[in-house]
């Protein structure tokens, strides 16, 4: 299965630097993109998501996008390494 992970985060969010870490240990690839960044900012914004980590999972195989918000080990197993 294809999947392209993007993941809106700061440097300064524990949990997004332990997701960082997870996805690595994992051997998952991932954009990082950098909320406060104003251009990522507006982007993030049409997510409507109530807080960092945001997770993007992007299926190419199905065509569907499924969104995760914060740091939560269980649901990212089940979505992309499944």
């Amino acid at each position: 299965m294809k999947k392209i992970i993007t993941v809106y985060g700061s440097d300064n969010c524990q949990f997004c630097i332990m997701l960082k870490i997870w996805l690595e240990k994992n051997g998952i690839k991932y954009a990082m993109k950098d909320v406060n960044q104003n251009d990522v900012k507006i982007e993030f914004q049409t997510y409507n998501a109530q807080g960092i980590p945001l997770i993007i999972i992007k299926d190419l195989e199905t065509r569907t996008e499924q969104k995760i918000v914060g740091f939560n080990e269980e649901r990212l197993k089940n979505a992309i390494i499944k």
